[in-house]
């Protein structure tokens, strides 16, 4: 995810690809790790998810937030299942690995949105919505250089 930081953080980029995550700000997770910890729970799972949001969302949101020009070109899956056959050809020739697997864009590709319905209504808990994650973290990205 750091790389996708990063690239949202230069807004380099052009093109997005037509996928959709759940993100979660990680300061949510260490919250709720302490909260189940100093509870009474167990034997439950629970899922941790801000917000479900397209890759164009994502990358929007980080565009609006640095003033910086949306993406604008999708990339579908076709098109990646395509340039994982380069890079695994790329691959074979010099010997380097390849950047992407065939196998790990269809999976990374798969639409799935899910909730954390059970775990706001057991503990009261409210996640930090994802515009505010990416504006600490560019934030912190910038005073580190990262």
């Amino acid at each position: 995810m750091g790389e996708v930081i990063r690239s949202a953080s230069e807004a380099r980029t052009v093109f997005y690809v037509e996928c959709a995550y759940d993100f979660v700000d990680v300061r949510d997770v260490v919250k709720a790790m302490i909260l189940l910890m100093e509870s009474d729970v167990s034997g439950e799972r629970f899922v941790l998810s801000s917000e479900n949001l397209s890759m164009y969302e994502f990358f929007s949101k980080a565009a609006d937030l640095l003033g910086k020009r949306r993406p604008f070109i999708p990339v579908g899956l076709n098109t990646l299942l395509l340039l994982s056959a380069f890079e695994k050809t790329r691959s074979l020739i010099t010997g380097k690995k390849a950047l992407m697997a065939a196998n790990n864009v269809r999976s990374a590709c798969r639409r799935s949105n899910y909730s954390s319905e059970k775990f706001i209504k057991v503990f009261n808990f409210s996640f930090n919505p994802i515009r505010e994650s990416l504006k600490t973290a560019f934030e912190i990205i910038e005073k580190s250089g990262f």
